[in-house]
């Protein structure tokens, strides 16, 4: 709201926010819910429209959740939620209308470490894709199967503690050895949804071709890079470091070593 002189005064709380039980370690949003990954293993589920009221739960993962990312998929009104853990696992869940979290898919043959982000691409028609980091930098696109007898790469199982529910196990599109150390962050590209931006402690910035599975650019910086966010309307980034510092890229290249780091 405004204040004297026009200026715009901090918004004050009403009460405390609901306690967490451990750290909150990583959030995702869509236009209806806040999904939080907690270092107990949990993923929590908190409707927007509902004064942020926690309306889903599971206990997702035997060690500390690192990264998490939601899409609603089209024609189906459900939630899509991909989650990587320090355990080494990265999992899909499921919301159906009824705000049961249930799981989905197990992704595996592709991380031997800390899996420490994660991203899910919406591909229309009620379909979305997959990409994963890991703490050594590798990098996996998986297929996110649509039903439970879907593709012939996934074969069905049955899960500990999922009821009368047949559980995808998927395997990846590819793995590369992306970056040199942990892969931070994972963005897509801005109208090109076969193109996807990393960020490394390694200090660099990368963008690869998934239908290639080339990297097209690197961009090198001084410093590690902890986390990526990409402008609403281009292929700026911005990336977060341990210097305290929010650095801007243009990722707007098509030829590699092209690209610049705004200082």
């Amino acid at each position: 709201r405004g204040g004297e002189g026009g200026v715009r005064e901090a918004p004050e709380g009403e009460g405390e926010s609901e306690s967490q039980p451990d750290w909150i370690s990583s959030l995702s949003s869509t236009e209806s819910f806040v999904v939080s990954g907690i270092c107990d293993g949990s993923l929590r589920l908190f409707d927007q429209s509902d004064a942020f009221q926690q309306v889903g739960y599971v206990k997702a993962h035997a060690g500390p959740v690192q990264c998490v990312s939601s899409v609603e998929m089209e024609g189906n009104d459900k939630l899509l939620i991909a989650s990587g853990s320090m355990d080494q696992t990265l999992l899909m869940h499921m919301v159906n209308k009824k705000n049961q979290v249930n799981l989905h898919a197990v992704c595996s043959g592709g991380h031997m470490s800390s899996v420490s982000s994660t991203k899910l691409l919406s591909t229309g028609s009620g379909t979305a894709s997959l990409a994963s980091g890991d703490w050594d930098g590798g990098f996996c696109v998986w297929n996110v199967p649509t039903s439970s007898n879907e593709s012939s790469e996934s074969s069905s199982k049955k899960r500990k503690g999922v009821a009368s529910q047949d559980v995808q196990e998927v395997t990846p599109q590819f793995f590369l050895k992306a970056h040199a150390s942990n892969i931070s962050g994972i963005v897509g590209a801005y109208q090109n949804s076969n193109v996807l931006l990393t960020s490394s402690w390694d200090h660099s910035i990368k963008s690869w071709d998934l239908e290639s599975q080339n990297n097209i650019l690197t961009l090198n910086g001084a410093k590690v890079a902890t986390c990526i966010g990409r402008c609403h309307n281009s292929d700026v980034v911005a990336t977060g470091h341990p210097d305290c510092t929010v650095r801007l890229w243009d990722m707007r290249s098509n030829t590699k070593n092209e690209g610049s780091l705004f200082d």
